[in-house]
């Protein structure tokens, strides 16, 4: 995760370069089918940014894998739409409404970035279930599917949540 302080395009420039000085020479990040990054050797990447840090997921080849961040306090509109009944009364039990909307939709982003859809599933297949762990930490399981699982924490100092979502390793 790297702190910046100006919001901007030239992120991705900046995400692409530090993932490409990690990797062989030989192996490109480029964009996939629907416009997700994705390397040449086969190998995982998922990257995200909000108007303070940016983060880079990288993974082996075959593996799946989603990284989000979000700031605590941007509203997003599209949760009531993305979200179940189940969802949405975990949601009105959380303590904190905008920070429980904040958690439910970086595991959602998460989550189709490792899958690699986007948005375009239905909302049944995007559901999850949070549970709350000690410290600001949350774990998430997927009904839809049961080999991916999530975590996210969130760090009050920065005012973000960041989710993780991948597939089990056996």
């Amino acid at each position: 995760m790297i702190q910046h302080t100006t919001q901007g395009t030239g992120w991705r420039d900046t995400a692409r370069r530090c993932v490409q000085a990690q990797l062989p020479p030989d192996v490109t990040v480029h964009r996939g089918v629907l416009g997700n990054p994705v390397l040449s050797d086969g190998g995982s990447v998922s990257m995200t940014y909000t108007r303070v840090v940016s983060g880079v997921l990288l993974g082996e080849a075959g593996r799946l894998i989603g990284l989000d961040i979000e700031q605590l306090d941007r509203k997003i509109r599209a949760v009531q739409r993305y979200c179940s009944e189940d969802e949405l009364a975990w949601l009105d039990a959380y303590s904190n409404r905008q920070q429980g909307s904040m958690i439910l939709w970086s595991f959602k982003e998460a989550l189709v970035k490792a899958l690699g859809t986007g948005l375009r599933l239905p909302k049944a297949a995007i559901e999850i279930a949070v549970s709350p762990q000690t410290k600001g930490a949350f774990v998430a399981t997927f009904p839809m599917f049961p080999c991916l699982q999530g975590h996210a924490v969130m760090d009050n100092d920065l005012g973000c949540v960041m989710a993780i979502v991948s597939d089990q390793v056996t």
